[in-house]
Parts: structure tokens; C-alpha cells; sequence
């Protein structure tokens, strides 16, 4: 219903939608004065000619005089509420209230019923006249005005009841001098409140302006953070683009061993890094590394090391990988002592005889022999292979070069943290036993087949989870 009531309002005042929000309901109270009197008015005439009609008083006829006064505020009314509808408030306002004060006071002097009855009414008459320009006026002096208009109506109707009626000076002075004061003081009273509600709606705007401001600072802070975030976006998607052109897509074609890989960046840039080291189509070693922490700085970081460890691992071809791994760690810790990183990850050469590798405190490298099908860790029994990470601000990692052998069939296995470290959406731990297992339980065909095997077989444990770290897997199975 009272949506219905707003939506009726609003058709015919939609001329006041630009004006202040006061504005507005001043501009609606007045309309619902003058629809209020557009329906009352009529019932006021129709019972007013049935009373005058059954009343001796008026000698059961209609006193015209009286009810073409009333004929005559209806059709003002009717008119002002036209004046109000097209914009013009203030002139249908005050209009309006004018003609409602001639009406009441005519009604007064015209009234016939018991003198008494009359003065005690005054009072209230003169009240509700007084207080009613506090709707329309955007004036505090109005108020007085329309206070000295009625102080003056009372004066002579008083006087005008005084001759017919004539009153002793007692009853004169009493009515008189009771009903101005108490117009004086209701006055002071509309006055004050006038000016408290303008002192709180300037006080109101005053805070609109400054939320106002704050909000378009806000929309122009909104639009610069937007601008970043899209030129962020892109120059990361183009990062993303430079680091993969520097990642081999597909290991080249080898004699002696069949490898695969796979890359999942968990944003556009990953932290994880690997390579192929070829000559003569003899693939001569393998490198994985994972780099602390994600997105861009970890990138970045990849595309410094990588170039390092491929020039070191070319010019090592007569050294050990120890040695090539302490002339790697020198330079990447002048690099990237001032970041705050460290690199883990492992470097295999495979040699004529045997195969050899470095880890530098990364996950184990996994074999899995062709004879039995057990996987196991490489490692030398007793022994602690791994060194601290790359880059550490504390000590200088002392590189162990740990041998083994490889057969034909075997198949070799190297993740980043992503993989071991990767939990479901019950917060449960892949791990590294889950790991072998999956490699175990592998086919033993191509490396892509035990690829796949292995990727179908986290991804079923992930499940819905989003992985939050990069992940690599290499696969190679010795062909020959």
C-alpha cells in the first residue's frame, strides 16, 4: 500500500525529482493537504446543507452565504494543486495556507453555535495556523508573519463577538490577552524548531558534500587501482609469455632416453624452472628447480638462473657437479642476496657408465627399476646427499655428486613442491609416499604414459582443490 501511495506521488510531482530531498516532502505534504481537501471539502457541504436543513436555527433552509465560501475553497484548492503539480510549490503553498486561514476564521465568524464554545476553540484554531508554515516555508521570518496575521484575525474577531455578544472586560481582556500570548509563544516555539531542523539539514549536507567528494575520490582511486590492475595483468600475462619462450615445450628427440614433462603455473608466471642439456642428439643431463615463493619476483628469478645453470653445466662437461654447482650458487647468491629467496633443486649428468646428480635440499629423485618394478629414492645409504638451498644469507651449501647406476627400462622421477606439498579439500597432504606409490603403480610403457599415469592420479586426489603452487614433473625412461 505504501508503495502503491509513493508511486502515485511521485507521477504527479516527478517536476520536484531534481529539487532537495526537504523540497520533496514539503512538496508531497502540501499535495496531500490539497487531495485531503478535495475530498473532504464535499463532505463538509453535504453534511453542512443537511444540518441547515433539519436545524431551526437556520429555519430548515441553506444558508448559501456560508456554503458559497466553502464552493469557493474548493475550487482554490482544486487550483492550487494545479500550480503545485506544474513546479510552482512556493506560490501553491502559501496560497494554500492563506486560504485556509480566510476559510477557518470565516467559519469562526459566521458560526452560530454557543459563544463559549466559540472563544474556547480559538485557541487551537490560532495554534494549528501558526505551526502549519513550518511545512512550506524556506523562511524562519514567514512564521511570524503568518503569527502577526492571525494575532491581528484575533484581535478582531474577539472584538467582533465583544459588540454582538457584549462581553464583560473581564472575559474581554482574558480571551484576548490568553490567546495572544499563547500565539506569541507557539511562535517562538515554531521558530526554534525551524531553526534547529535547518541547522541539521545544512549540517546534513555539509556531510553529504564531504561523503559525496570521498565517494568520487573513491571512484577515481577505483578507476586508477582498475588501470593498474589491467596493466598489471597484462604486463604479468607477457612475463608469463617471455618465461615459457625460454622453457623447452617438448624434450627433443633423444638416443638413449625417452623423456616427458609437464608444467602447471599456478598463476601466469611460475617459480618452477627446468632444462634438457643435449649434444648430438644425446640428451647429457636434466636440471628441475623450484624457486621460493610465487608469481612475478619468483618468474623473475627463473629467468636469471636458468641462463647460469646452462652455461656452468656446458662449461663443466670435464668437471664435477659439485664443483659446477658451487660457480652456480656464487653467482645466483650475488643475484638474489638482496631478495630474500632461496632455490632448491636437483642436476642429473648422465654419463657413459653411470649417471650422477646434486640435490640442493630438493625433493628425492625417484627411480624405478625395470627388473622388479619397486621404486625407491636414489640416495646412498647413510649418508646425507643434500645440501642446504641456494641463496641462503646463512652458510654456503657444500654440494654433494652422488653416482648411480641405470639400466635399460629403468625410469627415472623429479617434482617440485608442488606436487608433494598439494592438499585436498579435506586439508589432507599428497606426500611423497603417495607419490611413489602412483610411480609404482604405473605402466610400464612410454615416460608420457607413466606421465600421465601420475598427473590422473594427483589430480584424482585433489579433487575440486585448487592447487596453490607450481608444480613440474619429468619423467625419463632409459631406452637403451
Amino acid at each position: 500500500m505504501k508503495i502503491r501511495i509513493q508511486k502515485f506521488l511521485d507521477r504527479f510531482l516527478h517536476r520536484y525529482d531534481d529539487d532537495e530531498y526537504t523540497s520533496k516532502l514539503k512538496a508531497r505534504f502540501i499535495f496531500s493537504i490539497c487531495v485531503s481537501n478535495l475530498v473532504v471539502i464535499p463532505i463538509i457541504i453535504i453534511y453542512s446543507m443537511f444540518i441547515q436543513l433539519h436545524d431551526p436555527e437556520y429555519h430548515y433552509s441553506i444558508d448559501w452565504v456560508l456554503l458559497s465560501s466553502i464552493f469557493g475553497a474548493m475550487i482554490l484548492v482544486a487550483a492550487y494543486t494545479v500550480v503545485l503539480v506544474r513546479g510552482h510549490f512556493r506560490v501553491a503553498s502559501h496560497g494554500l495556507l492563506t486560504m485556509l486561514m480566510a476559510l477557518v476564521w470565516m467559519i469562526m465568524f459566521l458560526d452560530r453555535s454557543d459563544p463559549v464554545t466559540r472563544l474556547d476553540t480559538i485557541i487551537l484554531v490560532a495554534a494549528l495556523l501558526t505551526v502549519t508554515p513550518l511545512a512550506v516555508t524556506k523562511f524562519p521570518f514567514t512564521i511570524l508573519i503568518y503569527a502577526a496575521a492571525n494575532t491581528a484575525v484575533l484581535f478582531i474577531y474577539v472584538n467582533f463577538q465583544h459588540s454582538r455578544l457584549h462581553f464583560s472586560y473581564v472575559t474581554y481582556y482574558d480571551y484576548l490577552f490568553d490567546n495572544i500570548i499563547a500565539i506569541i509563544l507557539i511562535s517562538i516555539f515554531s521558530y526554534n524548531v525551524f531553526m534547529i531542523n535547518k541547522r541539521a539539514l545544512e549540517q546534513s549536507d555539509r556531510q553529504k558534500k564531504i561523503l559525496t567528494d570521498m565517494n568520487e575520490d573513491l571512484h577515481t582511486m577505483n578507476d586508477m587501482l582498475k588501470t593498474a590492475h589491467e596493466r598489471s595483468s597484462a604486463e604479468i600475462q607477457l612475463a608469463g609469455l617471455v618465461q615459457k619462450s625460454m622453457f623447452p615445450k617438448e624434450p627433443p628427440p633423444s638416443v638413449g632416453w625417452d623423456t616427458a614433462f609437464v608444467l602447471k603455473p599456478a598463476s601466469s608466471v611460475s617459480g618452477d624452472f627446468y632444462d634438457f642439456y643435449y649434444e648430438d642428439r644425446r640428451l647429457h643431463g636434466i636440471s628441475l628447480f623450484d624457486v621460493s615463493g610465487h608469481g612475478v619476483a619468483a618468474g623473475l628469478i627463473t629467468m636469471i638462473a636458468k641462463p647460469i645453470l646452462q652455461r656452468m653445466f656446458a662449461l663443466s662437461e670435464k668437471t664435477g657437479l659439485s664443483r659446477m654447482m658451487d660457480r652456480v650458487s656464487d653467482e645466483l647468491f650475488k643475484e638474489i642476496k638482496s631478495t630474500d629467496t632461496f632455490i632448491t633443486g636437483i642436476v642429473i649428468r648422465f654419463r657413459e657408465e653411470y649417471a650422477e646428480f646434486v640435490n640442493a635440499g630438493h625433493h628425492d629423485l625417484l627411480m624405478k627399476k625395470a627388473g622388479t618394478g619397486s621404486v625407491k629414492p636414489v640416495a646412498p645409504h647413510d649418508r646425507d646427499y643434500r645440501s642446504t638451498p641456494m641463496g641462503m644469507t646463512f652458510g654456503k651449501p657444500e654440494f654433494k655428486t652422488v653416482r648411480f647406476s641405470v639400466e635399460r627400462g629403468d625410469i627415472l622421477c623429479l617434482v617440485t613442491d608442488g606436487i608433494v606439498e598439494g592438499r585436498n579439500p579435506g586439508r589432507e597432504k599428497y606426500g611423497n609416499q603417495r607419490l611413489i606409490q602412483s610411480l609404482q603403480d604405473a605402466p610400464m610403457g612410454s615416460s608420457r604414459e607413466v606421465l600421465d599415469h601420475i598427473v590422473r592420479r594427483f589430480e584424482e586426489f585433489m579433487g575440486d582443490a585448487v592447487p596453490h603452487d607450481d608444480y613440474v614433473i619429468i619423467v625419463a625412461k632409459k631406452d637403451r
